[in-house]
């Protein structure tokens, strides 16, 4: 997601009067801006978000008419006491075919948890690793005046704790998404939660250590800034890998749509049905009639359960036809840079502005000539595109960038960026 800044890709590392200064070549690989991160996610997260809350609320409704089918369907097997083998044997199938359907509810349901801790995972991530490009760019190279709250704590860096992230967590999850997720949220999300919440923290680990790393630069701890440096290139490496495991995870994660299951089961559960009520004429039991109101009744919500489902959106992420996050157009994202350019802070997301504040706050810096944290963040993107390096990621013929694409393009690169060396970034098709 994020280039070390060329300092670290270069290796060089000059420490004279306050500052660290260093000159190094630019590096040459198509991705070395970070803009397209905002307007990606400032397009998408609110649609996103919506998309997977549609579609489990659907799926709870169907899943309360598969119950009421059930309900249905226990009574009329009280009604079928004495009669035939044939009837007992019908109305076994019928509840096989309910509970197909709760199968296939229950499967998206489960996605759909997935699917929102993944959402809040890839947006909060993505906000706070672009607040750090900001940071990197204005505070790193060159330096700024990056200023700690409490300038006679002794170290001004040292690395934040993880139990203060972990602390901090559900305040930066409200703060980017609106959605207040714990590490319990996360961990019940499986594997996909577990990454998505690393996104997370790993980018507000590096947030705060390089501000701090900044602050001790400007104290004049040039031993301090030297450890930040180490720290802070060692973990670019493991969050390379982190940013092109979670374009992998949104490209893969995906809500199962439950409408060709349940149209299975109600087509399973008509024809036992149908047998049931047969078998039960045939043996002349005086109970058919409430028999066949029962099962008429639980035929009719199972086709609830259908309409509940049948008109809604069960989408991927990422990539693929409507993704939830939808694909960023090469026009949208010059329209946000022109937009910061023009009016500051003003022009970025509201939630990417507190998540920067919050994490300075975190940090205990200020940034002395800047408005704000978030004002790094707003000076970096009103700088353009440089070169038009970033316009040339979008695909030339219909001038789309998928999520996904956006982040493993930017792993690629960080890959070979993330070792001191330079490298041409790999095409994403």
């Amino acid at each position: 997601m994020l280039h070390p800044p060329r300092r670290f890709r270069a290796g060089c590392i000059i420490v004279a009067s306050c500052a660290m200064l260093c000159s190094p070549a630019r590096a040459t690989e198509a991705w070395e801006n970070g803009r397209a991160y905002t307007a990606a996610i400032e397009k998408g997260a609110a649609e996103a978000a919506k998309a997977v809350a549609a579609a489990a609320a659907t799926v709870v409704v169907a899943t309360a008419d598969v119950a009421r089918a059930r309900s249905n369907l226990a009574a009329a097997g009280g009604t079928a006491v004495g009669t035939s083998a044939a009837t007992l044997a019908a109305l076994a199938q019928a509840e096989a075919a309910l509970a197909s359907a709760t199968a296939t509810l229950a499967a998206a349901q489960s996605a759909a948890a997935v699917a929102t801790a993944v959402v809040v995972g890839a947006s909060v991530g993505t906000y706070i690793g672009q607040g750090l490009r900001g940071l990197w760019d204005l505070c790193w190279d060159p330096v700024c005046s990056a200023v700690s709250l409490t300038p006679n704590l002794f170290p001004i860096y040292r690395p934040a704790d993880p139990m203060q992230l972990q602390t901090l967590l559900p305040t930066l999850t409200l703060l980017g998404s609106n959605a207040s997720l714990t590490h319990a949220d996360f961990l019940n999300a499986g594997s996909a939660g577990l990454l998505a919440e690393t996104f997370i923290l790993q980018g507000a680990h590096m947030t705060i250590g390089a501000a701090r790393g900044a602050a001790a630069s400007t104290a004049g701890r040039h031993a301090e800034v030297l450890t930040a440096v180490g720290d802070l290139k060692t973990e670019l490496v493991v969050f390379r890998g982190t940013v092109e495991a979670m374009g992998n995870l949104l490209e893969a994660t995906v809500i199962p749509s439950p409408v060709p299951g349940l149209s299975t089961a109600l087509t399973e559960f008509v024809n036992a049905a149908s047998l049931a009520k047969a078998a039960c004429a045939a043996s002349g039991a005086a109970s058919c009639a409430a028999m066949g109101t029962e099962l008429d009744a639980a035929t009719a919500a199972l086709q609830d359960a259908g309409q509940a489902v049948a008109g809604s959106h069960f989408p991927r992420l990422s990539g693929g036809e409507q993704p939830a996050f939808a694909d960023l157009s090469v026009a949208e994202f010059h329209q946000f840079l022109d937009r910061v350019a023009a009016v500051g802070t003003a022009g970025l997301p509201a939630e990417e502005v507190a998540l920067m504040n919050r994490l300075a706050e975190e940090a205990g810096v200020t940034f002395e000539g800047f408005a704000s944290a978030a004002a790094l963040v707003a000076a970096y993107d009103a700088a353009g595109d440089t070169g038009g390096r970033e316009s040339a990621l979008f695909d030339a013929q219909t001038g789309l960038l998928s999520f996904a694409d956006l982040l493993r393009e930017s792993a690629t690169t960080l890959r070979a960026a993330g070792t001191g060396s330079t490298s041409t970034s790999t095409s994403r098709r």
